[in-house]
């Protein structure tokens, strides 16, 4: 045996084999190659491959440090290598196999030597003649199996000597040693633990298999773990099963289905596939436009209309989603709506055509497009929009037809608006045209104006113009405009003036000449144009007649400079009117602009162009030391300069040299040399024995010891050779070493001893012998001798030998390796010679066992066993070393061979003692796990199969009765089972239905059925009538007055159609309106009459017609009265009204004084009677002067008036006659006396006429002298002004015009009163007001409706119910805020006073149905049950919380099911609230923002930031869009196009659009006189799109200044135009009513103040002051008016007073005083409502009955005194007042400049009330206990006064102030 193998082996037997790391690479060996044989045997291609192998097995050692090619290798393995050339072949063995090519299948020898194949091992064992093969026997061919089957006996196992187990094998670890895994296991993975068992239809027979061989088709195995193919029985077909999968079998149930063959159990058809018949073996899928939606189902459904299933093996059938529908049945796919077509739900069975004004031009449309502007569609189903034609024009989308264009104004085709013609054009047949000369127009004309005679015009002009400025009258006469070079600043010039020097004009018609501009001049008058500067010079002056020439050092190089500009550096100027400065010469610089010379370069530099700004320095290794140098010279040889701009160069240092000029730098002395002094060219060579191995030596160091150097020059000492030393320092030579000694690394000082296990030869020695393997030696040792007995040696270089290692033994010296003991014997000490037999128990299964191991459990063996037998099936060990195994215990078994217990029988099976398997439970039974016997299924179970282990609860719908069962009965008609295992069925609750058999719930009757009685196999239809407007119901509800049912089935009572009304319950139909009458809304129970001034001529109006240049004078009318001639209807159209038939009619007169006499300022309307202000007629003196006008028409003229001269010359009226008839001379017939001065009242006379004429003149009788005829007015009427008025009429003024006194008042004396509380007229001109029925009254005065009676547990505090039908919504059945809402929705009325209020009635209360219904009172129209189409419903702030298709919505604070970015803001900061896409921080104050925030501060635009003033949050990513609330209600955060929406909770539908309707209009209205409005209408009252605001690209109508303008306006074409937008209609305040508030004055818009700032004293004056909005106790404009009519005052608690006692005197003035409650006194006042205005009112005192009034005529100056005064009734009468409620406890507003929010002072920006000042707040949106409210900054303007006014960061502070839901305040109360 060789070596190698023999050191391998043991080493590996002692479980210490390590290879020695660090042993060098023959990668890098310089040496020569020479194949070599070493004394192992092996051949190496040289002898650095022998080192390496000798160093790798650790007979030598080198430092980890050292280089292979430092050593003399061949020297150091000489001893090893046996000859030169490859090894002669081994003897032994003989043939050999050649492993070449072997596929790798690693095996374990019996020593822990791992080969890589069985042929290597093979090999191995050959070579060492351990086992022999003839030489005829071929190796060609053979297998893996074939090598390992004459290697086994010295395999420890198959697979490597370490890490995990190959397949086939396991162990106790996963790792080796392994095992194989015995008959019927497997295992097919490595590192495994333990074998599989074979499966149920498999076997294998072989040990360490890694796959099981399946039973034939057919067949199958009844156990798992199969041996032998003996164990495949017969098994079930595919189709059948049965509890063993053996024969008998049963066929699959349809529905069900097996493919496999031995089947136990059949399986359930997955949903979307179907088994129509029993013994499947497989599930046929459900066709398209099928689907079957449970598992085991024995047919497929049909996919409804208006869905489809567009695949086989459908679960269910999609519905047709919004563009798409299927009108039939078991549609394979949904039809996209054709184009003009849409369906916008789910599940559509067909499409809808688009309304006018829409289109669809795509298929599949979910919506119609509205046309876009400028197109239209007039009829439903178009597909695309036609284009407006020319002249029309369509401004808005979704028109159904367009608009032509009014007069002057023109469009394209397809035109969104109309443009006017610009100015100096005219409109003809959509044309503009330009104006011709001599005519002008403005713009936006029909034609162009001439222009007056002393005028002219150039074609298409604006305007004309006389002969102005910049022309002059030319000799001709003409109007000439001024040549170039001259100019005309005077009208009607007569010549042009010359421009003067320095001066120009370059056009014609100059009115002035223009200055020569900077860098020009002009030196000569009539210039034209101006002349550059000429370059080098200059001007920087307007109106120059020369220039001037640039100073030295500056220069200009262009004309036309008005500046000289500096020299630039490198350039310099001597002189001056350069245009260009000189380069400085080489060698000198100019570093500065500007100069007027330059400087030469200093030493150690230089320069070699001309105009530079600067000198080079020197390059290193050059130098210069003069000045002005234009180069450098160059350093010489052994001198260097090693930076810029050097003077001298220095010499090389010591240890460096430098042999060449010009050099930077010196280089060091290479090693080996060097250099002692300075400046060297060379470096000297170290003499022999020294070296110098450092660069820029300048000395050399002798060679230590163990070195040597035979050359000068060295640069470094080179090591003794191995085997040689040197013992003294500069040695030339070094001394071999003595015998006995060696060296075997370079480099020594001294030779070394030969260690023990080696020796030394003889002389030079670098290396000792090892003695040989299998002997040992001590040091010094010239032999070695061998192991003794019961040892071995495995080792070279031994100095001793090893025992046997246990396992082992060794009889012989002299050995190698131990022999290992035989399986079944084992040896448990080392050193032994003998092996002993395992005791009985216990086993050996490898050789070389150093002790027996005990049979596992569920195994057993006899003594020397190398194996235990495992235990047979049915019996079983649990313990380690059983000499026996135990049968199985009743109720379990063992199935297997080996079982260390028995299992417990399945549930569903049973077993006797001893048993090898289990038995199944017959049907109708089950079991559990460990069941001796199987137990009967209850009652309300059942079980149809066999061995089953528990029994099956009756399903829904069915039911048992007894034990036993193997199937249920299904529930009779008209009961059902919700529950599974039940033992019986229910029968249908009222109102609920079951016609089939089977029934899991029965079904809710349908909306318009109904079920009274249990057990319902059907639900009958409501009577007409009645209807059920909900599933389930038990009883139909009668429809309510003013809704009827007319046919049986009715889900909804249908509200009576506008125009129609039923005044009883289970009405059938509705009644429609008689002529004179009309229902406006949905939902009447009675007919209104149209009130005056209209009329009705049909059957069932809607609405009443006005009455067209017609009256009448009374209630419900069918036709109107046309007026008299020279009489109009008045504004409510209820008497004809004269009118002045001479106004703006045409005049003339005798003769004109002067111009501002003219004849038709008698017919101009002014009457102020000055003559100067040109509002009177004039005559010179003339005999006969007259005057007349010309009415155009003959009229029957009444009364004339006549207005005289007051300013002076009065009397000049007197004398003259009125005449009046069809020639206008002085022949007509004359009206009343002659006229005279004295009879003129107030500069007017009336004269009273029966006459009839088209003309009215005044002449004098007399032609004698003459006479000077003048009048400021002439006015003329057909009837008598001061007729009485008609029955029913009234007037202020006691003369016409007459008003009707309206319902809520009646006629007393010629006055109208309003009805006092508690009393009500219903109809106008009433006579007197009728008293409430009993328990009944009205809100407040003035009203035409009684409430009540009042009804036991209606009323709430003081609240009481009623109910209200909402117009155009349909019914609503949310929950809202905890009161519920039927066909409308409820409101709350305050009993005392009308105000609605709503969200007070607690949770569980419900508002009875039967409250009384009012009709004629519109409800307050809100968001809560529809949505606004302009802003798509993002204001909607209702309940709603379902979607389209019944889902219900996701709370928005939750993110689940779905994430999204609406929730809440970060909760870490109490006080962080949501602003706009922000998160504030509120109020001001340091914080932190939350991980991945970032904080800033300072003033931030409003909406798309933060809050002025304060810090503020950045949220973090996803951002913190919006905190929609904690709620789950639909809204539409993000403008969705179909209205609010929500997400679901549905997981599978992420969100789904609301089942929300339109409003039927926006609310979008203004207060006051819109200053607060912030609405988005852009139109004007003409129909025009507004322009945008300059500036901006925003066009919403506002009223910003006070230009007189009294609602909201735009501009439009450069004019300001009123916009389309309705006042909003105000609830109002009731001073009454017991609340704290502010009386606003109606004319002023001031507040009641008491004077001073805020004041509480004792007498101080009450006046009127600019409008405070309340903030706790910092106002004294808060008043409550208590039910004795004190007014106290909430800052000081007094009461208005009238100054004095009891004074009756009008204008006494008001104060505050102590409240005289109880006593008589003038502190007590009455609220008395005016007839005009619903919420004003004025305040009359109690005793001195007079108002409260501010001096003056309608005064409305802040800070005015209040006094009283007698009451005025007339409505621009100061003297009425608006209440304004609030409470203690409210949304709060900030103080800005120490001044309120509210008020109107002009350029404050303050609001005009807290109406105003509230809306402004709402509209920008924080949210206040439900009330929107703002913390209000930045770029929104404060709006009133005459400017916009900006809000300031460091002023204004914001405080936030919580309201709570409980308190109601007075925002919610107006605005919610």
């Amino acid at each position: 045996m060789s070596w190698p193998l023999l050191v391998r082996l043991a080493v590996a037997l002692s479980l210490n084999f390590i290879l020695v790391k660090g042993c060098p690479s023959c990668a890098s060996w310089t040496g020569t190659p020479e194949v070599i044989c070493g004394i192992d045997g092996v051949t190496y291609s040289s002898h650095c491959e022998l080192f390496v192998a000798l160093c790798q097995q650790d007979i030598i050692t080198i430092g980890d440090d050292v280089n292979i090619n430092d050593l003399t290798v061949e020297a150091i393995v000489g001893g090893y290598v046996s000859q030169k050339g490859k090894c002669p072949t081994d003897g032994g063995g003989g043939n050999c196999p050649d492993c070449t090519g072997m596929a790798s299948s690693p095996v374990c020898d019996t020593s822990l030597v791992e080969y890589s194949s069985s042929c290597d091992l093979v090999k191995e064992l050959c070579g060492l003649s351990v086992i022999a093969f003839d030489d005829g026997v071929d190796f060609n061919g053979w297998t893996d199996a074939d090598f390992f089957s004459h290697c086994q006996s010295y395999v420890g196992w198959k697979g490597p000597c370490s890490g995990p187990c190959n397949e086939g094998m396991f162990s106790q670890n996963g790792n080796f040693p392994c095992r194989d895994c015995g008959p019927g296991t497997f295992q097919d993975q490595k590192g495994q633990l333990e074998c599989m068992p074979c499966a149920r239809g498999f076997y294998q027979s072989e040990t360490g298999a890694t796959s099981c061989q399946a039973c034939p088709d057919t067949q199958t195995t009844v156990d798992s773990g199969s041996t032998s193919l003996s164990d495949c029985k017969d098994g079930c077909t595919p189709g059948t099963a049965s509890a063993s999968g053996l024969e008998p079998c049963q066929p699959c149930p349809a529905g069900e289905y097996q493919e496999g063959t031995g089947g136990t159990t059949c399986v359930k058809c997955m949903a979307g596939s179907y088994s129509p018949s029993a013994g499947s073996s497989a599930c046929l899928r459900c066709p398209a436009g099928e689907y079957s939606g449970t598992a085991g189902s024995t047919s497929c459904g049909k996919c409804t209309a208006g869905t489809a299933s567009t695949a086989e093996g459908s679960d269910i059938c999609d519905k047709c989603g919004p563009g798409t529908y299927s009108e039939v049945d078991s549609a394979t796919e949904c039809q996209l709506c054709k184009k003009g077509s849409y369906s916008d739900q789910a599940e559509n069975t067909d499409c809808k055509d688009c309304a006018a004004g829409h289109y669809a031009d795509e298929e599949g449309g979910a919506v119609c497009k509205q046309c876009p502007v400028g197109t239209y569609s007039k009829s439903a189903g178009a597909e695309t929009c036609t284009p407006c034609p020319q002249g029309t024009y369509s401004d808005s989308v979704g028109a159904s037809s367009c608009t032509a264009c009014s007069a002057g104004h023109v469009s394209d085709e397809g035109a969104a608006s109309c443009t006017a013609c610009p100015a100096g054009h005219y409109h003809s047949n959509n044309t503009c045209v330009q104006c011709p000369e001599n005519t002008f127009s403005a713009g936006g004309v029909d034609s162009c104006t001439p222009c007056p005679a002393d005028q002219i015009a150039a074609p298409g002009s604006d305007k004309c113009i006389d002969c102005g400025k910049g022309s002059y009258i030319n000799p001709a006469g003409n109007c000439e405009q001024c040549p170039p070079g001259f100019f005309s600043d005077t009208i009607g010039a007569s010549s042009c003036t010359p421009c003067q020097e320095g001066y120009y004009s370059d056009l014609m018609g100059s009115t002035s000449c223009k200055m020569c501009g900077v860098g020009h001049f002009s030196n000569s008058s009539d210039a034209t144009a101006c002349t550059m500067c000429h370059p080098g010079s200059y001007n920087d002056k307007t109106g120059a007649r020369e220039c001037t020439l640039c100073p030295q050092g500056k220069y200009s190089a262009s004309a036309g400079s008005v500046v000289c500009f500096d020299c630039m550096p490198g350039t310099f100027s001597n002189d001056t009117g350069l245009f260009i400065c000189h380069k400085c010469d080489v060698g000198s610089y100019a570093s500065r602009s500007g100069q007027e010379s330059c400087e030469e370069c200093p030493a150690g530099q230089y320069n070699s162009q001309p105009g530079l700004m600067y000198c080079l320095q020197c390059q290193p290794g050059t130098f210069n030391n003069d000045t002005g140098a234009d180069s450098c010279d160059s350093c010489p040889k052994g001198s260097y300069a090693s930076s810029m701009g050097a003077t001298v160069c220095d010499e090389c240092p010591k240890g460096t040299y430098n042999m060449y000029e010009r050099s930077h730098y010196c280089t060091d002395c290479p090693p080996g040399t060097y250099a002692n002094s300075t400046g060297n060219i060379v470096c000297h060579d170290c003499p022999s024995g020294h070296h110098n191995p450092d660069t820029s030596g300048d000395t050399c160091t002798p060679c230590p010891k163990g070195k040597h150097a035979e050359d000068d020059g060295s640069h470094h000492c080179t090591n003794c050779k191995a085997g040689y030393f040197a013992d003294e320092e500069g040695s030339a030579m070094c001394q071999p070493c003595e015998p006995g000694t060696f060296a075997y690394q370079t480099g020594q000082e001294s030779c070394s001893d030969c260690p023990a296990g080696r020796f030394a030869p003889g002389n030079a020695t670098t290396s000792c012998k090892a003695c040989d393997i299998g002997s040992f030696s001590q040091p010094g040792s010239s032999t070695c001798t061998p192991c003794p007995t019961g040892q071995y040696g495995n080792k070279v270089e031994a100095d001793s030998c090893t025992p046997c290692p246990v396992g082992h033994y060794a009889g012989v010296t002299g050995l190698t390796r131990c022999e290992a003991c035989p399986t079944g014997e084992f040896a448990n000490v080392t050193g032994s010679d003998d092996c002993t037999l395992c005791p009985a128990g216990s086993y050996a299964d490898s050789i070389g066992s150093s002790s027996c191991s005990q049979c596992p459990a569920g195994k057993y063996s006899d003594k020397g066993f190398d194996s235990c037998t495992k235990c047979p099936s049915g019996t079983f060990s649990d313990s380690q070393g059983s000499p026996t195994c135990s049968k199985c215990a009743a109720g379990t078994y063992s199935d297997a061979t080996g079982s260390t217990s028995c299992k417990a029988c399945p549930a569903g099976t049973y077993s006797p003692v001893g048993s090898t398997s289990c038995l199944p439970c017959a049907a109708g039974s089950a079991s559990s796990s460990g069941a001796a016997q199987c137990d009967l299924c209850a009652a309300g179970t059942y079980q149809d199969l066999t061995g089953q282990t528990v029994c099956k609860e009756c399903s829904q719908g069915s039911f048992t009765e007894n034990e036993g069962q193997t199937s249920c009965s299904l529930c009779p008609a008209g009961h059902y089972s919700s529950i599974a295992g039940q033992d019986s069925c229910l029968p249908c609750p009222e109102g609920s239905y079951s016609s089939k058999t089977g029934t899991v719930v029965c079904g809710k009757c349908p909306v318009g059925q109904f079920a009274a009685t249990n057990g319902s196999l059907a639900c009958s239809d409501c009577p007409a009538g009645t209807v059920a407007s909900q599933e389930g119901m038990i009883s139909c509800e009668d429809c309510a007055p003013g809704s009827y049912s007319a046919s049986p089935g009715g889900s909804n009572c249908r509200r009576c159609n506008a125009g129609s009304f039923s005044n009883q319950r289970r009405s059938t139909s509705c009644t429609p309106c008689k002529k004179g009458s009309y229902a406006g809304d949905q939902g009447e129970v009675s007919c209104t009459l149209c009130p005056i001034g209209t009329y009705s001529d049909i059957t069932g109006a809607a609405t009443c017609k006005i009455c067209q240049n017609s009256i009448n004078t009374d209630v419900g009318q069918t036709e109107c009265e046309a007026c008299e001639k020279g009489t109009r209807p008045n504004s409510d159209r209820s008497e004809c009204e004269p009118y002045n038939i001479a106004r703006d009619k045409p005049a003339s007169q005798s003769a004109t004084y002067n111009s501002h006499g003219a004849a038709n300022h008698g017919t101009d309307g002014r009457t102020d009677g000055n003559y100067m202000t040109q509002s009177c007629t004039h005559t010179p003196t003339q005999t006969n002067p007259w005057w007349k006008v010309d009415l155009q028409d003959t009229f029957p003229v009444k009364e004339v008036i006549v207005y005289n001269r007051m300013d002076c010359c009065a009397n000049r009226i007197d004398g003259f006659r009125i005449h009046v008839g069809n020639t206008g001379s002085s022949s007509d017939a004359v009206c009343g006396e002659p006229l005279e001065s004295a009879d003129f009242i107030s500069s007017a006379k009336h004269i009273k006429c029966d006459l009839s004429g088209r003309y009215i003149s005044i002449h004098h009788p007399s032609s004698s002298g003459g006479k000077i005829l003048t009048i400021c007015e002439l006015q003329a009427y057909t009837v008598d002004l001061d007729r009485p008025c008609p029955s029913g009429f009234y007037s202020d003024t006691g003369f016409r015009p007459c008003k009707p006194c309206r319902a809520g008042s009646y006629l007393d004396n010629g006055s109208c009163k309003i009805c006092p509380r508690g009393t009500f007229s219903t109809q106008d001109r009433a006579s007197s007001c009728n008293d409430c029925p009993a328990g009944h009254t009205t809100y407040k005065p003035s009203t035409n409706k009684c409430y009540g009676p009042k009804l036991e547990g209606h009323y709430y505090g003081n609240w009481l119910a009623r109910y209200v039908q909402i117009p155009d919504l349909g019914q609503v059945k949310d929950n809202i805020n905890g009161w519920v809402a039927r066909v409308g929705d409820w409101e709350l009325f305050d009993k005392d006073y009308y105000r609605s209020k709503k969200g007070v009635v607690q949770h569980g209360q419900t508002i009875p149905y039967d409250n009384p219904t009012v009709n004629s009172i519109k409800p307050i129209i809100t968001n809560k049950f529809c949505y606004a189409p302009r802003d798509l419903g993002k204001s909607y702030s209702g309940y709603r919380s379902t979607t389209v298709s019944g889902k219900t919505c996701q709370n928005w604070s939750s993110q689940s099911p779905h994430s999204h970015n609406y929730g809440s803001c970060p909760t870490s900061h109490p006080h962080v609230y949501l602003n706009g896409n922000y998160c504030c921080k509120y109020p001001r104050e340091k914080h932190y923002a939350p991980a991945g925030s970032t904080c800033d501060g300072g003033p931030i635009s409003f909406g798309s930031t933060c809050c002025q003033g304060d810090s503020y949050v950045h949220c973090p990513h996803p951002p913190c869009v919006g905190s929609v609330g904690n709620h789950n209600y639909c809204r539409n955060p993000t403008s969705a196009s179909g209205g609010p929406w929500c997400y679901t909770t549905d997981p599978n539908t992420r969100w789904e659009y609301c089942d929300i309707p339109k409003c039927s209009q926006d609310v979008d209205c203004y207060v006051e006189e819109g200053q607060t409005y912030m609405g988005t209408v852009s139109r004007t009252d003409d129909g025009q799109t507004c322009d945008n605001w300059p500036g901006t690209n925003q066009n919403y109508c506002k009223n910003t200044d006070d230009s007189g303008i009294h609602k909201p306006w735009c501009y439009k074409n450069g004019a300001k135009k009123t916009c389309a937008v309705d006042k909003c209609e105000q609830d109002c305040g009731d001073p009454e009513s017991g609340l704290w508030g502010r009386f606003l004055a109606k004319n002023s818009g001031l507040c009641i103040d008491v004077a001073g700032y805020p004041h509480s004293g004792i007498g101080d004056n009450v006046q009127l002051h600019y409008c405070e909005v309340p903030h706790k106790d910092s106002t004294d404009h808060v008043f409550k008016m208590n039910n004795e009519g004190y007014i106290i005052n909430q800052k000081s608690n007094m009461c208005i007073n009238v100054l004095g006692y009891k004074s009756t005197q009008p204008d006494t003035n008001l104060n505050m005083w102590t409240c005289q409650f109880n006593m008589g006194t003038d502190q007590k006042w009455e609220v008395q409502w005016s007839t005009f205005d619903s919420c004003a009112f004025r305040l009359k005192n109690k005793d001195t009955h007079m108002c409260i009034d501010a001096p003056g005529q309608s005064e409305r100056k802040a800070g005015i005194n209040l006094n009283q005064y007698h009451c005025e009734s007339d409505a621009g009468s100061d003297h009425w007042f608006y209440f304004i409620p609030t409470q203690d406890r409210m949304c709060d507003y900030t103080h800005y400049n120490n001044k309120y929010l509210a008020g109107s002072v002009p350029g404050h920006g303050y609001y005009a009330s807290l109406a105003s000042a509230q809306q402004a707040c709402s509209r920008l949106g924080t949210k206040c206990g439900g009330v929107t409210r703002s913390g209000y900054t930045g770029q929104h303007s404060l709006r009133t006064g005459s400017s916009p006014q900006t809000s300031s960061t460091n002023e204004q502070s914001w405080v936030k102030q919580d309201c709570e839901d409980t308190h109601y305040n007075y925002f919610e109360q107006e605005f919610m």
